[in-house]
């Protein structure tokens, strides 16, 4: 402060001090002091991140990695250097390389700058995962009715591979297809289903590729359609009968490849033949020995139909009815009940008969008696002449549990309406009951003389008390007896019937001596998309007949057996692959199926050593094997185009 009164001068000295704070201290913050790398593939790298923030440094920083569990230089650092002036967060990158399966440690070295510090460092290599791709199948084969689809499944396990194993088909139009498309990784037994369309009548075959990390593998893929097929046993059926009689045949009918049921009906509406059932269904028809259905023909007239069998795909069969009535005229009227208005049988008067239509011998109608007293069935038969030679029967059925005396005829010839007297015990009214049970039993006289003035006949058959029976195919008619029997030194005369089994038909050898040799026919039967092999004894194509030595002892019905043409090879094949054919089952038991795409010739079946064991034509694509021992074997197979193709077989 001045004094503003005086005058006086006044020096100042100021001094300033300047004082020394303390030097601060170098660090350095991380933000971690340890790193693990875990589990890492040798050969392979990881690479891991810290930070670091340096403080006061009086230098720069070095960052040294080293090793000190396993051997090689396996850490390294980036960066290696940290220059004084950096201020702030730095990262730091430590790579771990393992080059060997082993544990390892070391450590990372930060050093410079007045601060010094240590990271430990661990990690462990590991071996590289090998990648796998399994199938459980290499060859799938199916075998189906054409025009419709089949499936079958493999399973694909995978592990390693890195993505999805990819399946593919080989042909870009082809007749497999395939659910799913891929496989994730890392999976077992995973499902793919391979469903076949059996189109038309040609062989199909396909490669299914499934491939992931390198690895392929191959699914051979084989299908034949196989077309329906229908055969009777007995073609044609031929009925002699009494007239009035029905008579009824069994007719045995067999299919292969079936897609529906077989339907049976005769050509004509009104016809004669009847049959037990009009429907044959595809699984009793497919399975060993077939299904039997009757054919009943009436016999009220002499009658020809045409039985048709018919199922879808398949060609149709007409099997030729053919009804002839023998030497006998029936006079009984309605004898089978057939023709029947309100509560009797037309022509015949009943008692307490009923309508029976389930327990009956032939025909659509039995009459059903259940008698509480004696109970009479009774047509009174005209056209009856003096002296002629008569036959007298009828069918009937004693329920089981019936009592009593069963039943019996008590029958008389008339002269208009008086009955005309028999001595006791006579056969038309016996002492004797009929007294069977539970089965069907014919009740016949054989050859009665009409007695004088004789002109119609009362034929009555009662019923006992306590019985319940059940009556049917009534007959009284004249024995012809200009129709005698061949004298034993006259030949015997057969006949031959060619059974084509589907095929166009081929006539009959008539009259045919005893053990005479007949000549093959010359012209063959013809059947679409099949090959004609010859005449047997079996519809089965089992024993075939031999021309030059079988002779005919009997009448004889033989059976042309067919094998289902295959598709034709191509005009030339230089080479196929293993692919092109497929053999099953494998190991096999007695019967080796052969799928190709191309006509097989012939089949050798070889030993391990070379030994030829058998030779076959392989019909139908079946090799029969039940000769040989269990073991391994070798199929050579020789194709229609020259082509040749092996494989390997275990024999049950």
């Amino acid at each position: 402060t001045f004094a503003t009164t005086y005058r006086r001068s006044i020096i100042y000295r100021i001094y300033i001090y300047k004082k020394s704070a303390d030097s601060p201290t170098p660090s350095i913050a991380l933000s971690r002091d340890s790193i693990g790398f875990g589990e890492v593939l040798s050969g392979s790298s990881e690479t891991l991140t810290f930070t670091l923030t340096p403080r006061n440094l009086t230098g720069a920083l070095t960052l040294t990695p080293a090793t000190t569990v396993g051997s090689g230089s396996v850490f390294s650092v980036e960066p290696t250097t940290i220059a004084q002036g950096v201020q702030g967060d730095t990262t730091i990158r430590v790579t771990f390389t393992p080059s060997a399966v082993v544990a390892y440690a070391g450590t990372l070295t930060i050093a410079g700058g007045g601060a010094d510090t240590v990271v430990k460092l661990t990690g462990a290599g590991t071996a590289a995962n090998t990648p796998s791709l399994t199938v459980s199948e290499t060859t799938l084969s199916f075998d189906t009715i054409m025009d419709s689809y089949q499936s079958r499944s493999f399973t694909v396990s995978t592990a390693y591979i890195g993505a999805e194993t990819q399946l593919s088909l080989g042909k870009p139009a082809s007749y497999f297809s395939l659910s799913p498309t891929t496989v994730p990784d890392n999976t077992t037994d995973f499902t793919v289903t391979v469903t076949y369309h059996a189109v038309g009548i040609m062989a199909f075959a396909d490669t299914i590729s499934v491939s992931g990390a390198g690895i392929v593998h191959k699914v051979a893929l084989s299908g034949m359609p196989r077309r329906p097929t229908i055969a009777a046993s007995t073609q044609p059926l031929s009925f002699s009968a009494i007239q009035g009689a029905p008579v009824s045949k069994k007719l045995l009918v067999r299919g292969s490849h079936l897609k529906d049921n077989i339907a049976l009906a005769t050509k004509n509406t009104s016809s004669a033949f009847t049959l037990s059932k009009s429907t044959v269904d595809k699984a009793k028809a497919g399975a060993n020995g077939g299904d039997t259905i009757t054919v009943t023909f009436n016999a009220t007239t002499v009658a020809t139909d045409t039985l048709e069998l018919t199922t879808t795909s398949a060609q149709a069969i007409k099997i030729a009815l053919n009804g002839t009535l023998n030497r006998y005229d029936n006079l009984a009227l309605n004898p089978g009940f057939e023709a029947w208005e309100g509560t009797a049988p037309d022509s015949w008067t009943i008692g307490v008969g009923t309508k029976e239509n389930t327990l009956k011998h032939g025909g659509s109608n039995a009459v059903k008696v259940v008698a509480t007293s004696t109970q009479s069935i009774i047509q009174y038969v005209e056209g009856v002449e003096v002296g002629k030679h008569y036959t007298i029967s009828f069918w009937y059925y004693i329920d089981g549990a019936s009592t009593g005396n069963g039943l019996r005829i008590w029958s008389q010839f008339r002269v208009g309406s008086s009955n005309i007297s028999v001595v006791t015990n006579d056969s038309l009214q016996p002492t004797a009951y009929q007294t069977t049970k539970g089965e069907w039993v014919k009740f016949s006289i054989g050859d009665y003389v009409a007695p004088a003035d004789a002109d119609n006949f009362r034929f009555e058959v009662r019923t006992m008390n306590g019985a319940t029976a059940y009556f049917d195919d009534f007959f009284f008619g004249e024995v012809n007896n200009e129709v005698t029997p061949p004298t034993p030194n006259d030949p015997k005369k057969y006949t031959v019937t060619f059974n084509s089994n589907g095929g166009s038909e081929v006539p009959p050898m008539v009259n045919v001596d005893s053990g005479a040799v007949v000549t093959e026919p010359t012209t063959s039967p013809t059947r679409d998309g099949y090959t004609f092999e010859g005449w047997y004894r079996e519809m089965s194509g089992a024993n075939a007949w031999d021309f030059a030595s079988d002779k005919v002892t009997s009448d004889t019905t033989l059976y042309a057996y067919w094998t289902e043409d295959e598709p034709q090879p191509p005009l030339a094949v230089p080479k196929l692959d293993d692919g092109s054919l497929t053999i099953y089952p494998n190991p096999v038991d007695d019967i080796l199926h052969l799928v190709s795409a191309y006509k097989v010739a012939k089949v050798q079946i070889y030993t391990q050593s070379g030994a030829l064991l058998l030779e076959d034509k392989a019909i139908k694509g079946i090799v029969y094997l039940p000769a040989l021992r269990s073991g391994l074997y070798i199929a050579k197979v020789t194709f229609t185009n020259g082509a040749l193709l092996s494989k390997m077989f275990v024999k049950k």
